[in-house]
């Protein structure tokens, strides 16, 4: 392999893996990724790696060029002002349209498309010259591109995939040849007999364990719904937000949004999934607002199936929607509904759940929704605080004059298992035995739930056969669940159709005159299937009021028609948040005015001149720190680990450090050749040719002929070290000599 071909075969997977990079980079963005793009990138590419070589061995050509650089700016600012102003504009101007361009809010501009292109080729050509020309490092450019590529898809970039392939198969077939390279060396140092590695083979051995790495991680599902971990959820979305934007708009996936959806066991009143009641406690915090007219009962989930535990859903018939689309409702008396909009923004809520009242018609979302026959409604993504929606709902008044008896029933919401005792149903029938038709024994069945029975956020947690029946017949006393669950229970066991919701409902109104809706507000409650007028809301639990089912004739409505005493708000706490929060707005918008003036000096282009130079320099300094940094603690760690080595290793790691510094004196070891050899022929002055051959010797003699490496031997092959650097200082000057060092340091 010479070095050509090594340069050659570099050269062409590092445009390769340009290109890969580029592509995504460019994936959404105005620009067109087409021939002249790709001619740019061939182009630069091979020119950037060139003269990143000529540098790399020559340095005096890297300050010069700085240098040259410097002058010229100053003299061209001096004598040529004007001209040098309208450049640092022009300079400013692409800078302002590059970010705009990388925010897709720039108009496209093909001269600047392509100083962007050619900007961001050198960048990445020289990060790939850094670790895979200079230090032979994957792993720096396997890690970072691969956290790009990561990063990119999990912003709704599904190319990303297709592109890290072509750049994962770069890598693969660069790392083998490197180690293939590596391999070689040593097998001739060690007169290894290599006729059976031939290249040909083990580059089709490494194609194909490549290929077939890249076919098994695309053929991968990457579409499955995530784990629900509701504790992880709130603990890590509580502290970084940020991260529910990731992958947040996978429209592939329905069972996404499904597995976000809200119910009880997001908030204090139930403490698992599949177990009611227990003692709580209430950690109140602000959830939502809402803006409306009247206070609502905000729906989020719908439960079915009672299995004497927990309430489950079944699932449901679910179609898509888009925003302001009419959606799908069952068409039976609407002159009994009157028409709402309300505004809903979450605030400190994790879910995917759109909340809505009664029967929603229409809702504005900038996102494609999903609704159940159930009216459930969810996207496929996280709602974040600062995307609100607004609800057109259908509200119902009852009218008990059109009740009718005799209906075709929907057996899901009639369902019971065999833990509901035959006296929870022989309770049922007694207290409705008397009235005409379903609304009534509703009313019957809730207003003896609401007068028997007391709220307490205590009620034990003893074990139970059914639930219902232990809070009916044993217990006497629970919160909303207890009651919701107790209301549906028996109502089903009197043959009327009943559902378990889980929601919300609205608070008190601050002053800007929306409704606070803090998770002490979660709620559940129960719809029974009216006939001729739908499912109506029943409200069982005595700490809440009973929803006006009736005709509407008083125009005003007030804010109490619901209420939570389950825990008393703090309104003085509330009134001295409101205070802060106004302060801050008011502190904010000061500042805002402060910084106008700033803003336009910062537009002069002398102060960008400035201000670019210090971002430069400041960077370089960060870089440079850093490095030193990273040199020292490596240097820790390494020498601790070489005092470990055995006598072998030592004599191997010394060696190759004198390798490197003959390399850099002008001295290559060539393939094949032997140690004796290639000592023989190095020539720098009669005391530093001794040492070399006293090295060797040492080196032989303990690589070959397993003599241990002795102290006194290890301090004199340290000293021959030390003299060779200096001979280096001296004949290649200061900067070869801390090239030398450092990367000394890094081949222990």
């Amino acid at each position: 392999m010479n070095k050509t071909f090594d340069f050659l075969y570099k050269t062409f997977f590092t445009i390769i893996i340009i290109f890969s990079t580029i592509g995504v980079i460019l994936g959404d963005l105005k620009g067109d990724f087409d021939l002249n793009a790709i001619i740019i990138i061939i182009i630069v590419t091979l020119i950037s790696l060139i003269v990143f070589f000529i540098f790399d061995k020559k340095p005096i050509f890297l300050i010069v060029t700085i240098i040259t650089m410097f002058l010229v700016s100053v003299i061209y600012n001096e004598y040529y002002n004007e001209k040098f102003i309208l450049l640092i504009n022009s300079i400013n101007d692409f800078l302002l349209w590059a970010q705009d361009f990388i925010n897709n809010k720039a108009i496209f501009n093909n001269i600047y498309f392509n100083i962007f292109l050619i900007l961001l080729t050198i960048i990445l050509s020289l990060f790939i010259y850094i670790t895979v020309f200079k230090f032979k490092r994957m792993y720096p450019l396997l890690i970072s591109v691969t956290s790009f590529f990561l990063y990119r898809w999990f912003w709704y970039q599904n190319s990303a995939f297709n592109y890290y392939y072509i750049f994962i198969f770069s890598v693969f077939s660069l790392y083998t040849f490197n180690r293939l390279k590596s391999k070689f060396i040593d097998w001739k140092r060690e007169k290894k007999d290599d006729t059976n590695y031939k290249s040909k083979y083990l580059f089709i051995y490494s194609f194909i364990v490549t290929l077939t790495i890249i076919l098994i991680a695309f053929i991968l599902p990457k579409d499955n719904p995530p784990i629900k971990w509701r504790w992880m959820d709130d603990k890590v979305q509580t502290n970084f937000p940020q991260v529910t934007e990731w992958r947040n708009n996978l429209k592939k996936s329905q069972g996404y949004g499904k597995n976000l959806e809200f119910d009880l066991t997001f908030t204090p009143y139930q403490n698992q999934e599949r177990t009611l009641g227990g003692n709580i406690e209430i950690n109140n915090q602000l959830v939502m607002e809402v803006e409306s007219d009247r206070p609502l009962y905000l729906k989020g989930i719908v439960k079915d199936e009672y299995t004497g535990s927990y309430w489950k859903s079944e699932e449901d018939q679910v179609k898509e929607y888009q925003s302001n689309d009419d959606i799908d409702i069952e068409k039976k008396n609407l002159n009994s509904y009157t028409e709402l909009e309300y505004e809903v923004n979450h605030i400190n809520l994790t879910t995917s759940t759109i909340f809505s009242s009664y029967i929603p018609i229409k809702i504005n979302y900038d996102e494609v929704y999903y609704s159940s026959d159930e009216y459930e409604i969810y996207t496929n993504k996280v709602i974040l605080s600062e995307d609100g929606y607004s609800v057109k709902s259908l509200i119902p008044y009852f009218d008990k004059n059109k009740v009718d008896i005799d209906y075709e029933k929907n057996e899901k919401y009639l369902k019971l298992p065999d833990t509901v005792t035959q006296r929870t149903e022989n309770l049922s029938l007694e207290l409705t035995k008397d009235m005409p038709n379903d609304y009534e024994k509703m009313l019957i069945l809730q207003n003896y739930l609401r007068d028997n029975y007391s709220y307490s956020l205590k009620p034990g947690n003893e074990e139970y056969d059914d639930f219902v029946d232990n809070f009916i017949f044993e217990k006497s006393e629970g919160y909303c669940t207890y009651f919701a669950s107790s209301l549906a229970v028996m109502a089903r066991t009197i043959d009327i159709p009943t559902r378990y919701v889980e929601g919300f409902i609205t608070g008190d109104k601050n002053e800007e005159g929306k409704y606070e809706v803090y998770s002490e507000n979660a709620h559940a409650w129960v719809e029974a299937y009216i006939n001729g007028y739908g499912w109506m809301v029943f409200e069982a639990t005595p700490a809440y009021s009973i929803p006006d089912n009736l005709p509407n004739t008083n125009e005003e409505e007030t804010e109490d028609d619901f209420t939570n005493p389950e825990s008393i708000q703090n309104n003085e706490s509330k009134e001295k948040q409101l205070e802060e929060m106004l302060e801050e707005n008011y502190n904010s918008k000061q500042e805002n005015t402060d910084s106008k003036d700033q803003n336009n000096n910062k537009n002069n282009p002398g102060n960008i001149f400035l201000r670019s130079s210090f971002y430069i320099i400041l960077s370089l300094l960060i870089l440079i720190i850093s490095l030193f940094l990273y040199i020292f603690v490596k240097e820790n760690i390494d020498n601790k680990n070489f005092k470990r080595y055995d006598s072998k290793e030592k004599a191997k790691g010394y060696y190759k450090k004198i390798l490197n510094i003959l390399a850099y004196l002008g001295y290559q070891k060539e393939l094949g050749e032997t140690d004796i050899e290639f000592i023989k022929k190095v020539d720098i002055n009669n005391k530093a040719n001794s040492d070399l051959k006293y090295f060797i010797d040492i080196y032989i003699k303990t690589i070959y002929a397993n003599q241990d490496l002795d102290y006194k031997s290890e301090k004199n092959i340290q000293i021959i070290i030390d003299n060779l650097s200096k001979e280096m200082r001296d004949k290649k000057g200061t900067l070869k000599y801390i090239i030398q060092k450092v990367y000394n340091k890094r081949s222990i």
